[in-house]
């Protein structure tokens, strides 16, 4: 509009034409002031959609950022910390709590902070949320989009509130962010269930947050969500992999063992039955021409091996009710000194056999104990025999039974070979042996010490 005869074109002609002629100089000047405000007013709404539209992609570009960063992370717990500071540096909130569903215990568990002080986070940490304290917090009175503001001042807010984190914020005027005011922000999973929520406070500009504020938490939280699926998904592969890498690594070393096994059984079985053949057919093609000692002496051999196979198939007997976890205990009262001492004479016989100096030590006269009894014999049986098989010639072996206040301690020492370090874990392993190599200088099965 540059002159009179162009604001007057715009004059409705009825008005234009009234009598008295055309309109005052100044009513021109007035409508064409009017004119001029009109469009100034659309330049700057235009300015404001545009710098409002800026301002969106501008945040929509920084959650496209932080989306692509927290999707990068594949442990959960990092990631969950990531989530909350990613809330409190770039979405305009100085504190920020993050809660996951605990499907067990049926509670929102707090899992990551930002901006809280220690005091805070101890006493969330302590406070787990409930369905129904959840459901408090999710009245449709509170909802605002997908989301819940529970202003301080409005009906429920101090039900909902109860039992809750309140931070100092210090003084707030009027119209700005409560101390007492929260925004519930929940993390959705794809099939629609809520598993977890934000928990955000003390806005930078100390404003009610906008919708479009609220939006954009939003949509940080779907991201957030489908992250936290994707990684606790990883998670759980992972560890499935490790388990079965493990499962795999066990299944290789037992069936080395049980490899290891046959063969030593074999060798182990093969001894005895070779003696036992050998000087039993001396025995039937030759007895008549054998004197009486030298008879005794075969015998005695044969007996012996026979020994050694009767105890070689017991300790499989043994194992193969424990594999099949048929062992039962017979519990009563026995005395482990007495115990002890019906072991005694069978072990210093194999002590001068072997030339070691074997030695007993017993606290008391008598220690009752309800214990299987054979059981407990068999067990210092095998502690002892195993002492015997690696201590060599000239060495010590002493036995030792302690009486403790609510316990007995049984000790078996030796100064023979000894276990290596790295060895001592497996000892009690079925089938397995420090040395089990087919050119091992100690004979045995693996399952003595297993069978303790």
């Amino acid at each position: 509009m540059n002159n009179i005869s162009e604001v007057m074109a715009i004059i409705p002609s009825g008005v234009a034409a009234a009598p008295g002629g055309p309109w005052p100089y100044a009513v021109a000047i007035l409508l064409l002031a009017a004119g001029m405000c009109w469009q100034i007013w659309r330049v700057k709404q235009r300015s404001r959609d545009l710098r409002d539209r800026q301002e969106r992609v501008r945040g929509l570009e920084s959650l496209l950022a932080i989306s692509a960063r927290i999707h990068a992370y594949r442990d959960p717990d990092h990631l969950l910390g990531e989530v909350a500071e990613s809330v409190r540096e770039s979405l305009g909130f100085r504190m920020v709590l993050l809660r996951i569903y605990d499907l067990a215990e049926r509670t929102f568990e707090a899992r990551a902070y930002a901006g809280i002080d220690e005091a805070g986070v101890q006493y969330l940490k302590h406070t787990p949320v409930s369905l129904a304290e959840f459901r408090k917090l999710a009245l449709p009175q509170f909802q605002v989009s997908n989301s819940y503001f529970i202003k301080h001042d409005m009906e429920g807010a101090d039900q909902a509130m109860a039992g809750g984190y309140t931070p100092d914020l210090g003084v707030r005027e009027e119209g700005e962010w409560h101390e007492e005011d929260a925004l519930i922000i929940p993390l959705t999973s794809p099939e629609g269930e809520i598993v977890g929520y934000l928990s955000v406070d003390d806005p930078v500009d100390r404003k009610i947050p906008s919708l479009q504020c609220i939006q954009m938490l939003e949509l940080f939280a779907q991201q957030a969500a489908t992250a936290i699926a994707s990684a606790d998904l990883y998670s759980r592969l992972h560890n499935q992999n490790q388990e079965l890498t493990r499962s795999a690594d066990r299944l290789r070393y037992h069936n080395e063992l049980k490899n290891n096994f046959v063969a030593n059984v074999s060798h182990e079985l093969r001894t005895p039955l070779t003696s036992i053949k050998a000087y039993s057919e001396a025995l039937l093609h030759g007895r008549a021409k054998m004197e009486e000692e030298a008879q005794r002496e075969f015998l005695q051999v044969i007996h012996h091996e026979s020994e050694k196979l009767t105890g070689i198939v017991n300790n499989l007997l043994d194992l193969e009710r424990m594999e099949r976890e048929q062992v039962t205990f017979n519990r009563h009262q026995a005395d482990l000194v007495a115990l002890v001492r019906g072991l005694e004479g069978a072990a210093r016989n194999q002590a001068e056999a072997k030339n070691i100096d074997f030695s007993v030590h017993l606290d008391r006269d008598e220690i009752l104990l309800g214990v299987d009894a054979d059981l407990v014999r068999q067990l210092v049986r095998h502690l002892i025999d195993n002492a015997f098989k690696f201590t060599p010639s000239g060495g010590k072996v002493h036995l030792s039974v302690m009486d403790g206040v609510s316990s007995v301690r049984i000790v078996v020492e030796d100064n023979g070979m000894g276990i290596p370090d790295n060895k001592m874990s497996y000892i009690f392993d079925r089938f397995y042996q420090v040395d089990g190599s087919s050119t091992r200088e100690h004979g045995g099965q693996g399952i003595g010490l297993a069978i303790c």
